[in-house]
This record gives C-alpha cells, sequence and structure tokens, in this order.
C-alpha cells in the first residue's frame, strides 16, 4: 500500500515541509504538511512547533508563523484554525472564520473544516493522529479532517465525505482523498480495550487492528480510514498515503506518544487558490 511516498519533501533555505504533488498536478490548490525543523523554537518544541496550546513561548510561536507565512506569501488573518477535542464535528467555513489564533479566533469544538471558498487556508494540527486532505476538483472545494483513535472510531473521515457531498454535490468517485504522516502500526501499540472497541465498530473488517502479545494490540489508523472511505465510494486509486510514522521518523516529526507528550505539534493546510 505505501509502496510510492506520496507526499514529497521539499527543503527551501533549511525549512523543510511536505506538500501532495498528485493534488497539486489536479487542481490549482496549495497542500502543507510542517516538518519539525525550520523553526525558533527551542528544546523539545525544536524548531517549527505551531501550537500555542503547547508551553513554548509564545513569541516563538508567532515567529514559526511569520517564517511560514513569508515562505509561501500566506496572509496569517487569513488562515481558519481549528480547536480539535477528538469527536466528529465538521465545520463549513468561510472568510468570517479566518483570523489569527492567538486572539481567540479559531473554530471551537472541531475536528474538520471544508470551504470552497479561494485562499482560505485551512489549518489543522497532529503530533501522531492522522491528517486528512479532502479535494474535489470538479466542483473544486476542499477539507482536512483530523483523525486520532477516537475521530477515526466514530468515522470522522467517511463523516467529511457525507458533508461535502450535502454540501458542495461533491460525487465521492471525484474525490482525491491524501492520509498524511501519523503514527504508523509499526509503533501504535494499544490495549485490550481500545480493541474491543474497534472490532465492535469494523465487525468482519478489522484487518487494521491485530495482537501483539500479551493482550496487546498493534493499530493501523490510515488503513482504517482508507477502508472507511473506500466504503463511502472513494476510490482506492484516489486515495494517497504517507508511508511515514511520525513516531518512527524523529528527524522530520513531532511525536505525542514517542516523546510523553512532551512536544510541539505540526500543522496540515489546504488551500484553493
Amino acid at each position: 500500500m505505501y509502496k510510492t511516498e506520496v507526499f514529497a519533501l521539499n527543503n527551501i533555505c533549511d525549512f523543510e515541509y511536505f506538500n501532495i504533488p498528485a493534488f497539486e498536478s489536479k487542481g490549482n490548490i496549495f497542500t502543507f504538511f510542517s516538518t519539525r525543523n525550520g523553526g525558533v523554537s527551542g528544546g523539545y518544541y525544536s524548531s517549527l512547533n505551531l501550537s500555542f496550546r503547547k508551553q513554548d513561548d509564545i513569541e516563538n510561536v508567532v515567529k514559526n508563523y511569520g517564517i511560514l507565512c513569508n515562505r509561501f506569501n500566506l496572509n496569517i488573518n487569513s488562515m481558519v484554525f481549528s480547536d480539535q477535542i477528538h469527536k466528529d464535528n465538521i465545520v463549513r467555513v468561510n472568510s468570517s472564520h479566518s483570523g489569527f489564533p492567538l486572539y481567540g479566533k479559531k473554530i471551537y469544538d472541531c475536528d474538520a473544516l471544508i470551504t470552497d471558498e479561494r485562499e482560505l487556508p485551512l489549518v489543522t494540527y497532529y503530533a501522531d493522529c492522522v491528517p486528512i486532505y479532502f479535494f474535489d476538483p470538479v466542483n473544486e472545494a476542499v477539507g482536512l479532517a483530523h483523525a486520532g483513535w477516537r475521530g477515526t472510531l466514530m468515522k470522522i473521515g467517511a463523516k467529511v465525505v457525507d458533508r461535502m457531498e450535502e454540501v458542495f454535490g461533491t460525487n465521492p468517485s471525484n474525490l482525491l482523498v491524501a492520509i498524511g504522516p501519523s503514527i504508523g502500526s509499526c509503533c501504535y501499540e494499544v490495549g485490550g480495550d481500545i480493541y474491543d472497541l474497534f472490532a465492535s465498530e469494523f465487525v468482519g473488517d478489522n484487518n487494521f487492528i491485530y495482537e501483539e502479545k500479551d493482550g496487546k494490540y498493534k493499530l493501523d489508523l490510515k488503513l482504517c480510514n482508507r477502508q472507511q472511505l473506500i466504503e463511502k465510494g472513494v476510490k482506492s486509486t484516489n486515495i494517497y498515503i504517507s508511508s511515514y510514522c511520525t513516531s518512527c521518523e524523529g528527524q522530520y516529526f513531532f511525536s505525542y506518544r514517542r516523546d510523553k507528550g512532551k512536544t510541539g505539534l505540526h500543522c496540515a493546510i489546504i488551500m484553493l487558490r
């Protein structure tokens, strides 16, 4: 499934980031996923922490956003920021939702954003959870979803497909979806309580969770989300899955699990140009 990496790693003057060439080749669209490198934060937030919810110096985070926006000619006051709670709330946003999060401009209690407005960057945050990018090239609409194990269990990715179909007239067979860098099954060990939840929700379709030893299980969140998307009518050939594991590859990524919570956050961005 992960034979060819679909998130391209780029370096501009020591600022590292990922984009999705498969999306950008099919529309006038901007895609982005940050690495941990290229910013000014210190300590275990080194160096491009983009979260104001950590104990990082606020001035450093502001500077990090300044670096990001300058690299891509983005206006931070045009961005729409989520405030995630590991649920399945989806909000259709427009320019009235945009603004700097430091001053309270963010979408509260929300783990997915969708829009058909141009020049409106959608921003969501990660440090192991699964970023899911959505692009409807026919109706020109985009979305982002944050799927941890709770969001995956609540099928947030599949619900975004439903919402885009309802709001924008999206045909799932035309939809492009990219599942970004996140913790892989190689590193994501869960207990029997989590196994029971997934086994009961996905009866007969639980090849993405398997017993390893002594009542411990490995969970593949990417594969579980892919399966849900296919069931909603998204073509398997239109689903692009990153092979990067945020826990394994510390040279690029923050990881909440690997670093026991002492870590910064990445951001994902998608925008119609």
